[in-house]
């Protein structure tokens, strides 16, 4: 089912909250931001954890907004897995059917079938301090679907994973989630994370929505500053040094290029620098510059072919360039 907030607030003594987006039927939507940002509790709104102030949440054609969470029909993962610990696996997975008086032997049949979607077979007799931390997830993950929800929320559900299983998860829970067309919304800080498996993303800021789109119009064409920053590196040069401007030049180290010369070229942008730092970061060399009072980044394949070698250019002066066609105007 499509999801739809309108006009959803939520206001506490220091902080306040309006949020309006549809999720459409089988999309997987990330909701992004900092920390203390508002995503964790537009999706505690939608659960039913917590009551708006004002606003209307709809499922389907259904209004839930004054549903109790029991009543909704919404599966929900949490980060800390919450499994109940003195059951199975099982009996973890089957917990919301039995509560909804499903037959013993639609449960069997339902529980196998999850146990096979999330790779656990043979697992069903292990109590959860059995499993590891991708494994609980994994049951996490089979007991929100198991009722056969209309939307599933995850609450940054790999957080308290190593990097190497969350990315290895992170594939998973997406290829699930389209297998079963599930309407998902899910809440992440991490930007590489909500890139990789997200139809659209929603960028959130101090209780506000900043921008709303598919992970590549975020990363090709932010709004402004912030989400240029928080999505992907991002080159910010002001336009000029009166503050009351608050314009940036926008573009992206990826297409940032060296030269110890000026271009006589009239499609090129560029700043002359000092080169303060180069880091070899296995794919790219990450080569910083500074005139004082701002930075650039550019992220280079392999050495560049100047008079400048990469063991003696801390120091050096160079000119940072870029495509015009890759320049774009943000303000803060």
């Amino acid at each position: 089912m499509n999801l739809k907030t309108v006009d959803l607030r939520r206001s506490f003594s220091d902080f306040n909250l309006l949020v309006n987006f549809e999720a459409k039927e089988g999309e997987l939507i990330c909701l992004l931001g900092p920390s203390g940002c508002g995503k964790t509790t537009a999706l505690q709104l939608i659960a039913g954890i917590q009551t708006p102030d004002s606003g209307r949440i709809y499922l389907g054609d259904r209004d839930i907004t004054d549903l109790p969470p029991w009543k909704r029909n919404i599966g929900l993962v949490f980060q800390d897995y919450a499994l109940f610990p003195h059951m199975s696996v099982e009996e973890n997975i089957a917990y919301g059917l039995r509560q909804k008086g499903t037959a013993a032997e639609t449960i069997h049949s339902r529980v196998k079938e999850l146990l096979s979607l999330v790779r656990l077979q043979g697992y069903c007799r292990r109590k959860p301090h059995e499993l590891s931390g991708g494994e609980k997830q994994r049951v996490a993950l089979a007991r929100a679907v198991a009722p056969s929800p209309s939307l599933l929320l995850l609450d940054e559900p790999l957080s308290a994973l190593d990097a190497r299983l969350r990315i290895k998860l992170r594939r998973e829970i997406r290829e699930i989630q389209q297998r079963i067309g599930l309407t998902t919304i899910y809440v992440t800080h991490d930007q590489e994370e909500a890139l990789s498996i997200s139809d659209r993303i929603i960028m959130m800021k101090d209780g506000e929505i900043q921008q709303i789109g598919t992970p590549q119009e975020m990363y090709n064409h932010p709004i402004n500053s912030f989400v240029a920053k928080f999505i992907g590196n991002a080159n910010l040069l002001p336009v000029s040094k009166r503050t009351e401007d608050r314009k940036y030049y926008f573009f992206r180290p990826d297409d940032t290029r060296l030269s110890t010369t000026p271009s006589a070229a009239a499609d090129i942008f560029e700043k002359q620098m000092t080169i303060r730092s180069v880091e070899y970061a296995g794919s790219h060399y990450v080569v910083e510059g500074s005139d004082g009072e701002s930075s650039l980044r550019a992220h280079l394949r392999q050495e560049p072919k100047t008079s400048i070698s990469f063991g003696d250019a801390p120091g050096s002066s160079c000119w940072f360039q870029v495509e015009k066609t890759k320049l774009k105007l943000l303000s803060h």
